[in-house]
């Protein structure tokens, strides 16, 4: 895991180094989006929303999900798939 944190901030590495599960909650917004970039490219999900702004309700982030959802149905996004039979 190391080789994939060469690039970004130091300080933002080094949280992340010696974060924990229970520690997720106290991590910098910088912190939890490069957990989830780093687990996107590990589980080849389509989609992780991470945010910057630290006053996002989880709410917000509900809402904003079910807002992609309903658009990728209209539209579809992200890597192709057969649709069902």
């Amino acid at each position: 895991m190391t080789a994939q944190f060469r690039g970004g901030p130091y300080d933002v590495k080094s949280e992340v180094v010696k974060a924990s599960r229970e520690t997720w909650a106290d991590l910098t917004p910088e912190a939890r989006s490069l957990v989830g970039t780093l687990w996107a490219d590990k589980t080849g999900v389509d989609l992780v929303l991470t945010t910057l702004d630290p006053v996002q309700t989880k709410e917000k982030i509900l809402s904003m999900i079910a807002n992609i959802l309903e658009q990728k149905k209209r539209y579809p996004l992200g890597r192709a798939q057969t649709p069902p039979r």
